[in-house]
Protein backbone atom coordinates (compact mmCIF):
# COMPACT_ATOMS: atom_id res chain seq x y z
CA UNK A 1 0.00 0.00 0.00
CA UNK A 2 1.30 3.41 -1.04
CA UNK A 3 1.09 6.67 1.39
CA UNK A 4 -1.36 7.76 -1.12
CA UNK A 5 -3.77 4.76 -0.46
CA UNK A 6 -3.40 4.91 3.16
CA UNK A 7 -4.69 8.69 3.31
CA UNK A 8 -7.18 7.63 1.62
CA UNK A 9 -8.36 4.53 3.03
CA UNK A 10 -8.56 6.50 6.59
CA UNK A 11 -10.05 9.51 5.64
CA UNK A 12 -12.74 6.68 4.07
CA UNK A 13 -12.71 4.50 7.36
CA UNK A 14 -12.67 8.47 9.27
CA UNK A 15 -16.01 9.35 6.82
CA UNK A 16 -17.93 6.23 7.47
CA UNK A 17 -17.28 5.88 11.23
CA UNK A 18 -18.24 9.73 11.98
CA UNK A 19 -20.68 10.68 8.99
CA UNK A 20 -22.37 7.53 7.83
CA UNK A 21 -22.76 5.24 11.16
CA UNK A 22 -22.51 7.90 13.21
CA UNK A 23 -20.93 5.97 16.21
CA UNK A 24 -19.10 7.48 19.08
CA UNK A 25 -20.71 10.02 21.79
CA UNK A 26 -17.77 12.14 22.65
CA UNK A 27 -14.89 13.57 20.98
CA UNK A 28 -12.35 12.00 19.31
CA UNK A 29 -14.77 9.74 18.64
CA UNK A 30 -17.84 11.68 16.32
CA UNK A 31 -14.64 14.27 15.04
CA UNK A 32 -13.61 13.55 11.74
CA UNK A 33 -10.23 15.17 11.57
CA UNK A 34 -9.80 13.49 14.96
CA UNK A 35 -10.24 9.91 13.38
CA UNK A 36 -8.98 10.51 9.91
CA UNK A 37 -5.87 11.05 11.38
CA UNK A 38 -5.61 8.28 13.43
CA UNK A 39 -7.36 5.95 11.35
CA UNK A 40 -4.44 6.88 8.45
CA UNK A 41 -1.74 6.15 11.32
CA UNK A 42 -3.15 3.14 11.72
CA UNK A 43 -3.56 1.81 8.53
CA UNK A 44 0.15 3.15 7.75
CA UNK A 45 1.53 1.43 10.57
CA UNK A 46 -0.16 -1.76 9.82
CA UNK A 47 0.41 -1.40 6.00
CA UNK A 48 4.61 -0.75 6.82
CA UNK A 49 4.14 2.35 4.83
CA UNK A 50 7.54 4.49 5.01
CA UNK A 51 7.85 7.32 7.83
CA UNK A 52 4.47 5.94 9.02
CA UNK A 53 4.18 8.93 12.16
CA UNK A 54 4.00 11.84 9.44
CA UNK A 55 0.85 10.42 8.45
CA UNK A 56 -1.15 11.43 11.84
CA UNK A 57 -0.69 15.35 10.94
CA UNK A 58 -1.78 14.31 7.10
CA UNK A 59 -5.08 12.40 8.14
CA UNK A 60 -5.71 15.30 10.56
CA UNK A 61 -5.04 18.00 7.41
CA UNK A 62 -7.19 15.78 5.37
CA UNK A 63 -10.12 15.92 7.51
CA UNK A 64 -9.66 19.39 8.50
CA UNK A 65 -9.67 20.24 4.25
CA UNK A 66 -12.75 17.93 4.11
CA UNK A 67 -14.83 19.99 7.34
CA UNK A 68 -13.91 23.31 5.43
CA UNK A 69 -15.32 22.15 2.37
CA UNK A 70 -18.32 20.83 3.95
CA UNK A 71 -19.05 23.88 6.29
CA UNK A 72 -18.31 25.71 3.28
CA UNK A 73 -20.42 24.18 0.55
CA UNK A 74 -23.24 22.32 2.58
Amino acid sequence: MTGIQAIAFGFACAFTWVEVLRLGSRKPFNCLKCMAGWFTLIIAGVCHVDYWPFYLPVGVAVGALFEGIKMRWF
